[in-house]
């Protein structure tokens, strides 16, 4: 690591069987963090990094952010799209922050899911979200903060008794409980 970065690490996904682990990783400097995940197998009686991944957003996301940050008046969609962006953007624990603050309203959202797809996302677009999915065989919603294509940022409400997605370096690369039945993830 280069001289100056302060490095904090908590375990996201520890296996009893010592086959693989995945940490969060937190890397900052001069007051600027990123997050990182980290994926480590044990091969021949020794941990391995398999993978490094973090929230990949391309260019055309940053210059779109640019682009809409410039504008001294935003239209009402700008506007929604500009706090969409700069959601997008937090660091895991300003998600995890984020959703303690509005959990009464992401309850809402995850009730009106299951009538209505569009009444959900309608909500959802008050806080800053993208859109909201409902996956009716295991009644999981993704309200979907953010992202473009498969790198995305956003909260699962998974029910009880239905299975957490398993976290990969290919998919979802981070999934964290926050409270209740709520997670928070990130895709790529």
């Amino acid at each position: 690591m280069p001289k100056g970065i302060e490095v904090s690490l908590r375990a996201l996904e520890k296996n009893p069987k010592r086959e693989r682990e995945i940490y969060a990783v937190l890397l900052s400097k001069d007051g600027r963090s990123q997050d990182w995940y980290i994926y480590l197998v044990y091969d021949q009686n020794r941990w391995k990094i398999s993978a490094v991944r973090n929230l990949a957003l391309p260019g055309l996301f940053f210059m779109a952010l640019q682009e809409v940050q410039s504008k001294a008046n935003r239209t009402k969609e700008e506007e929604h799209q500009y706090q969409n962006m700069l959601l997008t953007l937090q660091l895991d624990s300003e998600l995890k922050e984020f959703l303690h603050k509005n959990i009464d309203s992401l309850n809402t959202i995850a009730l009106e899911a299951k009538t209505s797809q569009e009444k959900a996302t309608e909500s959802a677009k008050h806080l800053n979200f993208n859109f909201v999915g409902y996956e009716s065989t295991s009644g999981i919603v993704d309200v979907n903060i953010g992202g473009i294509l498969d790198n995305s940022v956003g909260y699962l409400f998974v029910p009880t008794g239905t299975e957490v997605p398993i976290m990969s370096d290919d998919n979802y690369i981070y999934i964290e409980h926050i409270v209740g039945n709520w997670y928070v993830y990130k895709t790529t």
